[in-house]
């Protein structure tokens, strides 16, 4: 279990729509700590007793400036089940590579750790996705291809480290409209 409860950031604060600057170096050890703790602290959250027991919510993603820090890495924990397995990730200095034209979406909306108040509609994502890093995790840089899911929560992430929420992606007028061609996840 972490033995760090992080200190949420949330979106009427100013480092929460901040572009974040890049990581000097990525093999910082310091910072290999912390965004190890991230990962863990995703991952215990997922965990109902633990989560209620440190009035947290529960979270597959977490960036840096979410926790109070301007910089660009972010971490993630997600169960896919016995389909996905489980995939982990303490990524520095992403860079999206590649994308799809073909979009796709949540079906029930997004949340976040950041906003205290669920704002509800359909945000459109990139299907597939593919993202270069260093990987604290690895220990090296990494080229991933995430398709569906997680590269919905990857978008997200790497949303927070350019200042943007999944909120600012929600059509303002009919958050529900029906996008054609979308896939609903």
């Amino acid at each position: 279990m972490a033995d760090k409860v992080f200190k949420m950031h949330f979106d009427d604060e100013p480092v929460i729509r901040t572009i974040c600057a890049p990581v000097a170096d990525p093999t910082d050890p310091q910072l290999g700590r912390l965004v190890k703790e991230m990962v863990q602290y995703l991952k215990d959250s997922q965990d109902p007793a633990w989560a209620k027991g440190n009035h947290v919510r529960a979270g597959v993603g977490l960036a840096a400036p979410q926790i109070g820090d301007p910089r660009r890495f972010f971490a993630v924990y997600v169960d896919l089940g016995k389909k996905g397995g489980i995939k982990e990730y303490g990524l520095v200095n992403p860079v999206i590579l590649k994308t799809s034209v073909r979009q796709c979406c949540l079906s029930e909306g997004e949340g976040c750790l950041s906003v205290a108040k669920d704002r509800p509609g359909y945000v459109p994502r990139y299907y597939r996705i593919t993202v270069k890093a260093y990987d604290v995790l690895e220990g090296r840089e990494v080229t991933i291809n995430q398709v569906g899911y997680p590269a919905i929560i990857f978008q997200h992430e790497l949303d927070h480290l350019d200042g943007h929420l999944y909120y600012d992606h929600i059509d303002k007028i009919d958050p529900w409209k029906e996008i054609a061609g979308i896939t609903k996840i």
